[in-house]
């Protein structure tokens, strides 16, 4: 038989210890089944929640860095649109598309222009 306590402390560890970011990824590290890790309600925990979530927010922060000090512009555009105010948004996001000789382009409201 397992010791509950013992499996919860090696659980945060391994979280802290990998920088996990999602519950699921303790079953490559943890002997119980995630069955057992369930039935135990570990995935309602406040404590290991707390450190998968700083986990994933370093993670992020991370990843932004790197978006934003690339040279690739598709990266830039995604970090630009991950801090674009509404505004900004909306000039990012325009669609446009052309049908038997009327433009239309969508921004907030839709606005249709005949071309020749």
């Amino acid at each position: 038989m397992y010791d509950k306590e013992k499996i919860f402390n090696q659980c945060l560890e391994v979280i802290k210890e990998e920088k996990l970011t999602f519950f699921n990824d303790l079953s490559i590290f943890i002997e119980p089944t995630m069955a057992t890790l369930y039935e135990w309600d570990f995935d309602k925990s406040d404590t290991l929640k707390e450190e998968l979530k700083k986990n994933k927010l370093a993670a992020k922060r991370k990843m932004r860095n790197k978006w934003e000090d690339s040279d690739n512009a598709t990266l830039q555009i995604a970090a630009y649109k991950l801090m674009a105010d509404r505004e900004e948004m909306d000039a990012l996001v325009m669609n446009k598309v052309e049908q038997s000789g009327a433009l239309t382009i969508n921004w907030n409201e839709e606005r249709t222009y005949e071309t020749k």
